[in-house]
């Protein structure tokens, strides 16, 4: 009698019929599987190329390393080069700012949406100012001195320039 309760060799031919059973067809489809999962994740973007962190044509600086543009957009830091920022956001919901968020800054949205709850609430600070479209963003950093925000492409707009960002080290 084997192990479970069967005799020893009926219990072992059953087993390598059921192990032939799947043979190449089994393996064949796991080997496509396996290959589309490898595709989807080698053409996966690593990163949003197409977001632009946009400034008011007046504000002096080129490039920005992204832990001070994390600082800048989790209202920690209030200016740049000794002038004053105002930022902009997107509504938190939008793909652009979830986006954003993650690829750029580095954090998800509800951590900002905490630095900003933080410094409202302390005292210390003012959460920054919420559009409702990319088109209203673009108006409102052409027009505001000082001002950063982003977009989802990089704009071809007068009085705005796109902000550089600095590679981040991994």
């Amino acid at each position: 009698m084997g192990v479970s309760g069967y005799p020893g060799p009926v219990h072992e031919a059953n087993r390598e019929m059921r192990r032939r059973a799947g043979g190449p067809f089994r393996r064949g489809v796991r080997g496509v599987l396996a290959g589309l999962a490898v595709a989807a994740f080698l053409s996966w973007p690593v990163s949003s190329p197409a977001q632009a962190v946009i400034v008011h044509e007046s504000l002096g600086v080129e490039t920005v390393s992204p832990a001070v543009l994390r600082a800048v957009f989790s209202m920690r830091l209030q200016s740049l080069e000794g002038q004053r920022l105002t930022v902009f956001v997107l509504d938190p919901r939008s793909p652009v700012h979830e986006r954003f968020s993650k690829d750029v800054l580095g954090v998800f949205p509800y951590q900002l949406q905490n630095a900003w709850n933080r410094a409202v609430f302390s005292g210390t600070g003012a959460a920054p100012m919420v559009l409702g479209t990319e088109a209203e963003m673009l108006r409102r950093v052409a027009e505001t001195v000082g001002a950063i925000g982003y977009v989802s492409a990089p704009p071809q707009t007068a009085g705005i320039r796109v902000l550089k960002v600095e590679e981040a080290e991994r």
